[in-house]
């Protein structure tokens, strides 16, 4: 497992390699870090998997972000985002009482954002369904796709 990304997970990559641990012979594991094109041009870490939103939906959202406002979106534009559509689904849906009340913000069933189903758990942490993903010459390609719903209660 390999937490870190950018020049330090090429650097890290390249040690490994000169002595002896390579993708040929481990099978790295990465964070959304990975989630980085430049990593497709290094074959120090081609096969390695790691866990990130649905590239199709964040390219989706940057398309219309892009059409909308004339500048690509910063990484970070989704979980705004999704906050904002949240507070208004919440707003929206809320029923009686406070539409921002703890239970109703904890709904085991989750939400649906830009980068996927998020949720959020009694011990103060959030969950999100992720896609996973392998480094291959190219670019990243899904292998195990992000789910659309939540199983079990969360708890």
């Amino acid at each position: 497992m390999m937490p870190v990304g950018g020049e330090s997970m090429r650097s890290l990559a390249s040690v490994l390699s000169a002595n002896g641990i390579n993708s040929r012979n481990t099978r790295f594991i990465g964070t959304g870090l990975w989630d980085d094109t430049a990593l497709a041009g290094d074959p120090a870490v081609y096969g390695g998997w790691f866990a990130a939103p649905d590239p199709a939906s964040r390219r989706d959202f940057e398309r219309r972000y892009s059409e909308n406002y004339g500048v690509s979106p910063l990484r970070l534009s989704s979980l705004a985002y999704d906050a904002t559509a949240l507070a208004a689904v919440l707003a929206r849906t809320g029923g009686e009482g406070n539409p921002y009340s703890r239970d109703k913000l904890m709904n085991p069933r989750g939400f649906a954002g830009i980068d996927g189903i998020f949720r959020f758990r009694g011990d103060g942490l959030s969950e999100r369904g992720l896609a996973v993903l392998e480094i291959r010459s190219g670019g990243a390609r899904v292998i195990d796709p992000a789910p659309t719903a939540f199983l079990g209660s969360g708890s």
